[in-house]
């Protein structure tokens, strides 16, 4: 009955390694999806300094994207307040007019020059409205990148966090391992001499088997953990300068 069990769990194993294989292969670009060769020990990920400064989150491409949105939005509200002032253009009326001579002699240049000038404030309160429109934007934007250098912060101290619940699982695990291993020693040594049944020694055996696996998905959080908690810093890539042991 183990047996077969643990058969059906190869088989989704399996499974779940082809999906897996696909997905890298879409991720690196390639359409025929083939299937590439893995290596056999995992990569070396080191664990990014603590002591880094906070600045360095700031190349994080969402707050970077957010910082552009705020510059975007003031730049927006600056064109919409500079929209109140009265602007002409004397050299455009002029060449206008002197197309037609006679417009010359039956229109004010005066009178032409105040409307283009009073033009802005029959519109005022339209323009006001939108400069007050762009400010809030500009506002919004501003607490937008608040609230998202606040969830990036959170995000970092998450992943310390992890780190460190990690390495204490670990190190509790090493130690559990290391008593499963004495006990399997222990009764097949007992096995041996005919003291203990076979049973005893498959469940010991077992036991130590379950640490193992235990250990190395400990192993794979931490080295996943490291990953994201350099994307979370905004380093894109993190140095392989050792693994977690």
């Amino acid at each position: 009955s183990a047996a077969e069990r643990t058969a059906a769990e190869i088989a989704s194993k399996q499974q779940l390694l082809a999906e897996s294989e696909r997905r890298l292969a879409q991720l690196m670009g390639d359409p025929l999806l083939k299937k590439r060769s893995l290596p056999e020990t995992l990569p070396q990920v080191s664990l990014t300094l603590a002591e880094m400064p906070a600045a360095i989150m700031t190349r994080r491409p969402d707050l970077q994207a957010a910082l552009q949105r705020i510059q975007a939005a003031d730049s927006q509200a600056n064109v919409a307040y500079k929209n109140l002032l009265p602007s002409f253009n004397l050299a455009a009326s002029w060449s206008k007019a002197s197309n037609r001579p006679s417009r010359l002699l039956s229109s004010d240049p005066l009178w032409s020059l105040l409307g283009n000038l009073s033009a802005p404030l029959f519109q005022g309160g339209a323009l006001r409205a939108q400069a007050a429109s762009a400010q809030f934007s500009a506002e919004r934007a501003l607490w937008a990148y608040r609230e998202r250098l606040l969830a990036a912060t959170v995000e970092v101290e998450d992943k310390l966090g992890q780190e460190h619940s990690l390495a204490q699982q670990k190190r509790h695990l090493a130690q559990a391992l290391k008593h499963a291993t004495t006990t399997h020693d222990y009764y097949r040594q007992r096995y041996r001499q005919g003291l203990s049944t076979i049973f005893d020694l498959l469940i010991a055996q077992q036991n130590a088997f379950n640490l193992e696996i235990e250990l190395l998905q400990n192993r794979f959080q931490r080295l996943t953990n490291r990953i994201d908690l350099a994307l979370a810093l905004g380093l894109g890539e993190s140095s392989a300068a050792g693994d977690p042991q």
